[in-house]
């Protein structure tokens, strides 16, 4: 006894539905082997529309903070809120090699201006400067650096950098 109606053309219809439902049976049944999506990276934007002053320094070798970078973070906190921009601070660890890739990513997060402080960061400085084009950098207290149309250079006592950073930071603009 046959379930399949015995016309040619019923027979092909039966036939083609109970293929239909038979894939669809194994779409469903294999569904929740098949691997998901990969969640979308979050994208990480400034959506405050302020520019970015950041801070660079190379502590000295007894890893505390020296006089001169407390008197720039604190000048630049003090910038940063009458002026409305955001700032941020960057610490060399001590002992570390090449601070290129440090400073490449303080460009990386669109800083508006990168100041470096100490001998150590000053060649650095002007490498990343020369392949990151309209960066501005403000190296301090470094005597071996030479200003460029994008580097400027200030060394002297800690009230002349100062001054300095404070001028630079209210003139920036988004």
């Amino acid at each position: 006894m046959s379930f399949l109606p015995t016309r040619p053309r019923a027979r092909r219809g039966a036939i083609t539905l109970a293929s239909v439902l038979v894939l669809l049976g194994v779409l469903a049944a294999t569904y929740p082997l098949w691997p998901s999506p990969s969640p979308a990276r979050p994208v990480i934007n400034d959506i405050s529309g302020r520019p970015l002053g950041c801070l660079a320094y190379d502590p000295p070798a007894s890893g505390a903070a020296s006089a001169l970078e407390s008197a720039v973070w604190t000048a630049m906190q003090h910038a940063g809120a009458s002026a409305t921009l955001n700032i941020q601070q960057l610490e060399i660890p001590a002992g570390y090699g090449n601070p290129q890739p440090l400073l490449a990513s303080l460009v990386a997060r669109h800083c508006t201006l990168i100041i470096t402080l100490g001998p150590g960061l000053g060649k650095s400085a002007e490498s990343v400067a020369q392949h990151a084009p309209g960066q501005a950098f403000l190296i301090a207290d470094c005597p071996t650096a030479s200003p460029t149309d994008d580097v400027e250079t200030v060394n002297g006592a800690t009230v002349s950098i100062t001054t300095t950073v404070t001028t630079r930071l209210s003139h920036l603009r988004p």
